[in-house]
């Protein structure tokens, strides 16, 4: 890689920036290879893990031409796949300048400036018709927040069951292939009446009757633990008593009680691993 010092220090600085935003920003493996820059290791969201899994996922739908990232943070999956040539394009929206910036900065630095653009886009279920088709679309930690940080007045009418179904049948119909990621963790996603250790299942059936086609699912500790392929929807569901226990402490005092009890009986629910989960879907 060709880089003059200058803009070195440009990428780094932007960095910086962006880093203040979140713990998600993070050099795609070829540009944090030439800068001689170490970040195994600073990886609680498990991305190092997902992205082995997201790669070998479309590795097994190629060709593939255009992605589009809603809510891509700083691309760190987007400009990798591009950069290992399983996508010719990418898109990425995200909300955050300083995060938009180190991505154009980290595109740049790669020599993939022409293939990837990065906008910002604030997300609304009535307005994703404006972003362009393509072949994949990812939607990482973007959906659980509908509610809270857009789409208020949409979720509190719909609920959010109806909601995510809507938004999911909206992404079926014009793309080919599907990452997504959620979390189920403190208040989120808002107005979702179901307790908190079902809603991972109640989601997969909402992919499902979306016509999405589920490769994969497994929360990221699962994921950090056995490191499986593509294609294996296994998912470690709780005990029969254990889900008893909590249901009823849903029951009695709601989320805030569950998550007490489940704090009790599940040990490792207190890692943040385990809160988000992956999805591969085509």
């Amino acid at each position: 890689m060709n880089m003059e010092i200058e803009n070195i220090d440009q990428l780094k600085q932007s960095f910086v920036e962006a880093r203040k935003h979140g713990d998600y920003i993070r050099y795609p493996e070829r540009l944090a290879k030439d800068l001689n820059i170490d970040q195994h290791g600073i990886d609680s969201f498990g991305i190092e893990a997902r992205y082995e899994l997201v790669r070998d996922f479309l590795k097994s739908h190629q060709p593939l031409k255009r992605l589009v990232d809603i809510g891509g943070n700083c691309g760190y999956f987007s400009l990798s796949l591009l950069d290992e040539g399983l996508v010719e394009e990418v898109i990425v929206y995200d909300v955050v300048p300083d995060i938009l910036n180190f991505g154009t900065e980290a595109a740049k630095a790669m020599g993939l400036q022409e293939k990837a653009k990065f906008k910002e886009y604030s997300v609304s279920l009535e307005t994703l018709d404006q972003i362009p088709d393509g072949d994949v679309i990812i939607c990482q930690n973007l959906i659980h927040h509908a509610g809270a940080l857009f789409d208020q007045e949409l979720v509190n009418k719909m609920g959010w069951d109806d909601y995510a179904n809507d938004f999911l049948k909206a992404l079926r119909s014009r793309y080919k292939v599907g990452i997504f990621a959620m979390a189920y963790k403190k208040g989120k996603p808002r107005n979702w009446n179901i307790p908190g250790f079902k809603r991972p299942e109640r989601f997969r059936e909402i992919l499902v009757n979306s016509k999405w086609n589920i490769w994969f699912e497994k929360n990221v500790l699962e994921i950090q633990k056995s490191g499986k392929s593509p294609q294996d929807t296994s998912v470690q569901r709780p005990s029969f008593l254990a889900a008893f226990l909590m249901t009823a402490a849903w029951r009695l005092g709601g989320r805030k009680f569950e998550n007490l009890v489940r704090s009790v009986i599940l040990p490792s629910s207190g890692q943040k691993a385990e809160q988000y989960y992956l999805y591969l879907i085509d």
